[in-house]
């Protein structure tokens, strides 16, 4: 079982990037601060607002997800994969509960 956890899907050559792979790495580096934003423009509105805590597992999703990039940029397993799918299932699904108390909101 282990080794299926760890079987890797993408191997960067890290820390030496060969061939295009700087830019798999340059993507996941950009993706990760994008999702540290949307962590923090969350905890910001909530800081403001303070509508629902139900905002903190939202911003803590959108932070796992940026952490799983930057682990992502030294390579991609199984196991990050899945756990990728996990916390993108959170964010989906803390949305919905979030988006209720801004109907006017677009994030």
């Amino acid at each position: 079982m282990k080794e299926i956890w760890e079987a890797s899907i993408v191997e960067t050559g890290w820390p030496a990037i060969e061939g295009g792979m700087w830019i798999y790495v340059g993507f996941n580096f950009a993706e990760a601060l994008a999702w540290l934003a949307f962590a923090a423009f969350v905890i910001c509105r909530w800081i403001r607002n303070r509508k629902t805590r139900y905002e903190w597992v939202y911003a803590g999703s959108f932070l796992l997800f940026g952490v799983s990039d930057l682990l992502e940029m030294a390579g991609l397993t199984v196991g990050l994969l899945l756990f990728k799918a996990g916390v993108l299932l959170a964010i989906i699904s803390s949305r919905k509960v979030v988006t209720d108390h801004y109907p006017e909101a677009k994030f």
